[in-house]
């Protein structure tokens, strides 16, 4: 699939993980804010991008990381054109 477009398999897999974390937080926020709750949606988008960090990116680092014995190296070079795209 990234080959199609031209993007790198880390850039795809970044963008697939972010929407797949974020969707659901983003529909919860609409619904919220639609019932009038602003200070809630915005409390979600915090809650949910904090929560986002530190498991659902940190957490499988750092399991990896234990069982393997070794650190994640992340290929930065792909991703600033990704970003900028």
């Amino acid at each position: 699939c990234s080959c199609l477009i031209g993007l790198s398999p880390a850039v795809v897999g970044l963008t697939v993980g972010a929407i797949g974390t974020s969707l659901p937080d983003a529909l919860v926020s609409f619904d919220v804010a639609r019932r009038g709750e602003g200070t809630m949606a915005v409390a979600n988008v915090f809650g949910s991008n904090i929560f986002d960090v530190l498991f659902a990116l940190g957490l499988p680092w750092a399991i990896s990381t234990a069982i393997n014995g070794k650190p994640i190296v992340v290929q930065t070079s792909d991703l600033g054109s990704g970003i900028i795209a």
